[in-house]
């Protein structure tokens, strides 16, 4: 049990903060959590007031409404994200109108405030904000310019493309 207690206590700070509402008050505002190996996702407190921090230039940052319902599936409903740097932003669905930014200029950076509505169950309901990161190979890189730049990519205009560089 007291292994799990430090544990709890260092995980905030090496995830940027967050966790606990008191925490994301503080200057230290709320960062997306680390990433190890793909994925990594906190749980978040609803009906607290968070001051988020945009994610980084090559990360999506998601908060989902996570639906944990015993014997059913388990539902991710979108509620906000922050890509490539950007500002938190509104996603299209239920949490459009439900939830509103305040975002500026601040001495440690840009931040975005917020305050997660209440959850209908909290009993099988939990917000979650989740980051990735995906390298996208050279192949990618090209056929998704080609996607943009034209009525999409075949073999052969890849392979004659040569190299993409950032």
């Amino acid at each position: 049990l007291l292994l799990v207690i430090l544990v709890l206590l260092w995980l905030p700070d090496k995830c940027g903060g967050i966790l606990r509402g008191d925490r994301a008050l503080s200057e230290d505002s709320t960062a997306c959590p680390g990433i190890i190996d793909g994925n990594e996702s906190v749980n978040l407190e609803y009906q607290v007031t968070y001051r988020l921090r945009p994610s980084d230039a090559s990360t999506l940052c998601t908060i989902t409404k996570r639906i944990d319902e015993r014997d059913e599936p388990v539902v991710l409903v979108p509620v906000t994200r922050s890509y490539n740097g950007r500002d938190w932003e509104r996603v299209a669905g239920p949490f459009e109108a439900k939830i509103s930014f305040h975002c500026s200029d601040e001495s440690h950076g840009r931040v975005c405030t917020t305050t997660l509505p209440p959850l209908t169950t909290p009993d099988t309901e939990t917000y979650v904000m989740t980051a990735s990161k995906k390298a996208r190979t050279e192949s990618q890189k090209v056929a998704r310019f080609l996607e943009y730049t034209s009525f999409g990519p075949t073999k052969q205009s890849m392979s004659s493309f040569g190299s993409f560089s950032d």
